[in-house]
């Protein structure tokens, strides 16, 4: 009796052991759980899947529906689960939005996953991710990492989306907004720069643009950008993503990204503030400013004469050609100054809205976004 009595509660134990580990591996009801996936590998009829850094994939099942980043664009649809069994988007198919992203394999990758997508048949628990399977589809993912917020001030964000109530579309040109502490706001709409005010109550307020004109689709994106960077606009961060949202039901979203260096100069004035002698600092003596392009090039005055040059690949100076005016004795010697500075090998630094370029011997120019 005692060894029955044994047998007997071993298979027991047994028997709850297994219902416990199956409803670890599957979940209640939902076997994807109340979290973010994002697919880390996958193949659909013997191809490979491969993620693209910056351009996430990822997957989300609430209350019967699915919705995630397919690398470009959102999508969504119906989920039916039952157990293991996964359907996506049966009868009504997958609904996404339509913008184009031109970096290599983009949007070849999103139109592998969608189709995977809705061949998935189940979904199996696999060493704290989840694996998604279907004829001739395979789709590995694992939990999203938890997200810590940029920070809104002295991060370079760059324009991703434009919102213009309930259509998007992808920037016609790179455009950018940096916050500073002091709640000044500066940055670039695809066509001019801009600058102004920014406070959490009041908003954006004082914003100012230069005045260079564009292509339609441009000016466009900027008449968008500056519409919502004016008045009680709303500012909100989720990760590493800032949106600004006017009432007006426009809206800019931007990611937080190490900042293309000739982008950030490009198409601002940028005015001389002050030269930096070593430990001696002076205000210039007359204006002089600086305007650079999108190809690394640029122009402006050095207080007397029109000067121009390019910056080479490591972002230098290469030779600075000027004219030949002549001026007062303390403008030339601010002019000297400037092209010394200026010489072959000098190197820059954009913090925000002010543009440090270091020359030889300690000599150094400061210019602030104008």
């Amino acid at each position: 009796m005692k060894r029955t009595a044994l047998i007997a509660s071993l298979v027991v134990a047994s028997l709850v052991l297994a219902s416990c580990g199956q409803e670890d591996d599957m979940g209640a009801g939902n076997p994807l759980g109340d979290r973010t996936w994002v697919l880390t590998s996958g193949s659909v009829d013997g191809v490979s899947l491969q993620p693209i850094p910056g351009h996430a994939v990822t997957l989300r099942v609430d209350d019967g529906t699915v919705a995630g980043t397919a690398a470009c664009n959102h999508y969504g649809g119906p989920v039916f689960l039952d157990g293991s069994e996964v359907s996506i988007g049966e009868g009504e198919g997958l609904a996404r939005t339509e913008m184009w992203c031109e970096a290599t394999g983009v949007m070849d990758l999103e139109a592998a996953f969608l189709d995977a997508l809705v061949r998935v048949q189940q979904v199996i628990a696999s060493g704290g991710g989840v694996l998604l399977t279907g004829d001739g589809v395979e789709l590995r993912f694992e939990p999203e990492p938890s997200a810590v917020d940029a920070s809104l001030t002295g991060t370079h964000w760059t324009l991703d989306t434009l919102v213009d109530g309930d259509s998007t579309s992808t920037p016609a040109a790179s455009a950018w907004i940096v916050f500073t502490e002091d709640g000044a706001v500066s940055g670039h709409d695809g066509c001019n720069g801009f600058g102004g005010s920014y406070d959490p109550v009041l908003g954006f307020t004082e914003i100012v643009a230069t005045l260079i004109a564009c292509d339609e689709a441009i000016m466009n994106q900027e008449r968008l950008m500056l519409g919502v960077l004016s008045g009680p606009a709303h500012v909100s961060i989720a990760g590493d993503s800032l949106t600004i949202t006017h009432p007006s039901g426009k809206a800019l979203r931007l990611l937080a990204v190490e900042p293309d260096e000739v982008a950030a100069l490009a198409g601002i004035e940028w005015n001389l503030e002050m030269l930096v002698d070593g430990e001696v600092a002076t205000a210039p003596v007359a204006p002089a400013f600086l305007l650079f392009d999108a190809d690394g090039s640029f122009t402006g005055s050095s207080g007397c004469n029109q000067i121009s040059g390019t910056l080479d690949d490591d972002l230098g100076f290469g030779p600075t050609t000027a004219t030949e005016m002549a001026c007062g004795e303390e403008i030339m010697a601010q002019e000297a100054f400037v092209l010394t500075v200026l010489g072959q090998g000098a190197d820059l630094d954009i913090d925000g809205e002010t543009l440090t370029i270091r020359g030889p011997a300690g000599k150094n120019l400061q210019y602030r976004a104008g």
